[in-house]
């Protein structure tokens, strides 16, 4: 299988892993419901990303970058952030880092 496919099912069976109502699925869900496009942030998705996990307390920032990101606010967008919790969004963020060390593939 070549590398694209490899990361093509991977992705998949990550995703198939997960349930929508857990806060990882809401983060995953409101990821699905953006476009992030590099020449509106001068970033990529997986810059955008990695920042987020690496800076758990910048998940506003997050959200408000990727919504921003293509121009265009779609009424998914605001559904799908509604669901984040934005107060405490460490506490959000360990819990995401927890459920991930749950997850067999």
């Amino acid at each position: 299988m070549d590398k694209q496919k490899e990361i093509l099912a991977q992705t998949m069976s990550f995703l198939m892993s997960i349930r929508p109502e857990t806060d990882l699925g809401k983060l995953l869900n409101f990821c699905l419901a953006t476009k992030i496009e590099s020449e509106q942030t001068e970033k990529t998705a997986y810059e955008m990303a990695c920042y987020l996990l690496e800076h758990p307390d910048n998940l506003s920032n997050f959200i408000q970058e990727s919504m921003e990101s293509d121009g265009e606010y779609t009424p998914e967008e605001y559904v799908a952030m509604g669901e984040l919790p934005t107060r405490d969004p460490e506490k959000f963020m360990q819990k995401i880092f927890a459920q991930l060390d749950t997850i067999e593939l």
